[in-house]
């Protein structure tokens, strides 16, 4: 476990690197010889790692949710993360076929991603969102996969 320290006015070669990436970009493309996801793996894996992703967008979701309840944040908060979220949802990759993936489509419809800096609705808890979410509990469901989130928010 590498940690940022600061010695003698100086940053450790971690933090070094970490400022350079963040500097020059943290983006590479994949490589002509690197082999497809689909080809490496399985239909079951890749849907197990779509329901893995979107257990990052059940978490922002629920956090947010106990800030609310537990009166740690306004609304307005709680929506930010709902914006969050959706970004989140937009970016879980899926492998384009199958009842995970159309469940996931489903709540992206519900939900459509809201762009940096945009105060607009989500459509997080709406009756379609609860829709799809049911859809892609059950489609985990089906290829042995639970949906799951982290609480990690009070006290």
């Amino acid at each position: 476990m590498s940690r940022n320290v600061r010695t003698s006015g100086k940053w450790s070669i971690a933090g070094a690197c970490v400022i350079g990436l963040a500097l020059t970009g943290c983006v590479s493309e994949p490589s002509p010889a690197d082999p497809a996801p689909s080809s490496t793996v399985s239909a079951q894996a890749q849907d197990g790692n779509t329901c893995d992703a979107f257990g990052d967008v059940l978490t922002v979701i629920d956090n947010a949710d106990a800030g609310l309840a537990e009166r740690r944040m306004e609304a307005q908060e709680r929506d930010g993360w709902y914006r969050v979220a959706t970004r989140v949802l937009d970016r879980i990759p899926t492998r384009g076929t199958g009842a995970v993936h159309e469940s996931i489509q489903e709540l992206r419809a519900a939900a459509p991603a809201v762009k940096l800096g945009a105060i607009l609705p989500t459509g997080i808890r709406s009756g379609a969102w609860s829709s799809g979410l049911s859809s892609l509990a059950e489609a985990c469901a089906a290829e042995g996969f639970d949906l799951a989130s982290e609480a990690f928010t009070g006290g």
